[in-house]
């Protein structure tokens, strides 16, 4: 074609040229996918701290791709060739949500890493270091920092004029909260919380686990009031914390990452301080009618 140079390797085999073909491919895919959940958490979140540790992967990326001749990746690429080049599977049409995007585009690089490291093997067998494993174990670990922070942020955006309803122990008065909570859920809660009230803390989490397993179903929010203990085992959203619990930073490391944490708030002095303590919402007075969480 006139006035485009073609690059290419004409004396490797055609082996060599399907194998440098998936090479330079999961290149490309690695690079992608991790620009994408770069974009997420640089641009979506302002999570600075995340971006810059996947701008450096990539940065790896590239210099470790330099270890393959780069005459042989361009000779490998036939893009008009690859027939699956625009076939996507159901699932890969629409994303439900950031923590969706960003999962799905992670593990399009992580596969791609692992690609890469086992292709490594084949066309560069004195390789006593493979870089490829690396960054893939890096991925890993990071998939499980960033994911908590994106489902804590998607499980906030929840909160967005949401109807909260409360199930208190106390005031059911051995009225059955699985009712009482599908009824809530029927008519547009989308966030349910519990009071355990008075109950033991073996029925607590008895309740709980079964009102989470509820809500998941439902695709409800599920909060604790108070029990720390109770919210951890029973895998709720969020944790709600009252005037006389610790505060959110005494519990901020406790939880599992991404777990919502709620507190209680009587005047503006208290919502200023346990903001300032990382509350991700605040509750003005009590949700009971009573003190909230005491003992």
């Amino acid at each position: 074609m006139s006035g485009v140079t073609e690059i290419t390797d004409r004396s490797i085999t055609g082996a060599d040229r399907r194998v440098y073909a998936a090479i330079d491919a999961n290149l490309n895919r690695a690079m992608e996918g991790l620009r994408v959940s770069e974009d997420i958490l640089r641009f979506c979140m302002g999570r600075a701290d995340l971006s810059v540790r996947l701008k450096e992967a990539r940065h790896r990326i590239r210099e470790a791709a330099g270890q393959f001749p780069r005459e042989k990746l361009l000779g490998g690429r036939n893009v008009e060739a690859d027939a699956q080049k625009f076939l996507d599977l159901e699932g890969e049409r629409k994303r439900g949500s950031l923590a969706d995007l960003f999962s799905a585009n992670l593990h399009r690089a992580m596969e791609a890493v692992r690609s890469l490291e086992e292709f490594g093997k084949l066309v560069l067998p004195d390789m006593t270091d493979n870089p490829f494993q690396a960054i893939r174990f890096f991925l890993y670990q990071f998939e499980g920092d960033a994911l908590s922070v994106l489902k804590g942020r998607d499980s906030m955006e929840r909160f967005r004029r949401a109807l909260y309803g409360v199930l208190d122990f106390d005031s059911m008065a051995g009225g059955n909260l699985l009712d009482a909570a599908g009824r809530m859920a029927r008519g547009g809660a989308s966030i349910i919380h519990f009071e355990a009230g008075a109950a033991a803390s073996g029925e607590a989490l008895a309740l709980a686990r079964e009102l989470a397993s509820f809500c998941r179903g439902e695709g409800v929010l599920f909060i604790v009031g108070g029990r720390v203990d109770s919210a951890i085992l029973a895998g709720a959203d969020g944790l709600h914390l009252g005037a006389f619990d610790p505060g959110p930073r005494d519990v901020r490391d406790l939880v599992p990452p991404g777990m919502v944490i709620g507190a209680a708030a009587s005047s503006p002095g208290d919502a200023a301080r346990v903001a300032g303590e990382g509350a991700d919402y605040i509750t003005l007075g009590s949700l009971t009618g009573g003190p909230d969480h005491p003992g």
